[in-house]
């Protein structure tokens, strides 16, 4: 593999630019990095918004994602609402108190994309894409298999 793509894979170089650069609304709403990606996560996940979804999406420890949960609906930034269909699963909803935060973070984010994707076109950004996905599936099929 090309050495700049492995630093860039294995380095992470992006997901710590992004939280660099999200310690502003981090710091000014008082939540730690993993609770502003849960916020994230949750601001496009529609219904896909119980604790196994954003488990799966952050890939955190289930105990630990718990207390975060807890905690962010004791911060009053989330619901937990009961499924209607069936009552084990609780979809996690933000509050009226988190929406200046996501609306903060969307635009932040948005910045940040909109620079960080600059001269990129749209289909290098499908490519991107894809091979993304691709990778990500391979991971997966590796976990799931045992490499």
């Amino acid at each position: 593999m090309k050495e700049k793509m492995e630093r860039f894979m294995i380095g992470n170089r992006l997901k710590k630019f992004v939280a660099k650069q999200l310690n502003g609304v981090s710091n000014k709403y008082g939540i730690k990095k993993t609770e502003l990606n849960i916020f994230i996560y949750l601001s496009k996940a529609s219904e896909k918004n119980t604790a196994r979804d954003i488990q799966e999406y952050l890939s955190i420890n289930k105990g630990y994602l718990s207390r975060i949960l807890d905690e962010l609906c004791r911060k009053g930034y989330l619901e937990g609402v009961p499924d209607q269909h069936d009552r084990r699963y609780i979809h996690y909803v933000p509050t009226e108190l988190a929406k200046p935060m996501i609306e903060e973070l969307r635009l932040t984010k948005s910045r940040l994309d909109d620079k960080i994707f600059s001269g990129i076109s749209d289909e290098e950004l499908e490519m991107l894409e894809k091979i993304s996905c691709k990778i990500d599936r391979n991971i997966q099929d590796m976990l799931d298999n045992g490499l």
